[in-house]
């Protein structure tokens, strides 16, 4: 019977983060969801799948500010809140 759990040693392998990391994000309430049986700690594939798509970021679209900026011959820079 296949549960279809990924260890925490194929996740982090997957997603190129350390097992480490895993366990950061699980602290901090911002990784994927986690299933802990006995010694055993696993990712259901569905919840994995999920927090991937909650988490995916869309391109920045063209923005009138954007278009001036570009037709002026500047460049623009996006960035995100929160990261330097």
């Amino acid at each position: 019977m296949d549960l279809g759990l990924l260890s925490q040693a194929d996740l982090a392998s997957q997603l190129q983060v350390s097992i480490r990391t895993l366990n950061r994000w699980h602290a901090l309430r911002k990784g994927p969801p986690r299933i802990k049986v006995g010694g055993f700690i696993g990712y259901r594939r569905d919840a994995l799948q999920k927090w991937l798509q909650a988490n995916e970021l869309q391109p920045v679209g063209r923005t009138i500010a954007g278009e001036q900026a570009m037709h002026l011959g500047l460049e623009v820079v996006a960035s995100r809140a929160g990261f330097r």
